[in-house]
């Protein structure tokens, strides 16, 4: 078992923890029901800012060569 301090992970590592991962303990459901739904948030985030690059990268593969 690996143990994960959420608070410390970057976005895209809590995000794959909470999609995949065992809640081992939680204090307070609240607190954590905030700190998923930013998570969850600010991965949306950076997957809508991300498709714009991925967009570009694809679109620079079709181009022909010089």
């Amino acid at each position: 078992m690996d143990l994960v301090n959420l608070r410390r992970a970057d976005t895209t590592l809590q995000a794959e923890i909470l999609r995949t991962g065992r809640l081992v303990y939680c204090q307070d459901d609240g607190v954590r029901l905030e700190f998923e739904t930013l998570v969850l948030s600010m991965y949306q985030r950076l997957n809508d800012e991300r498709a714009g690059i991925r967009a570009a990268i694809v679109e620079s593969a079709r181009a022909p060569a010089p």
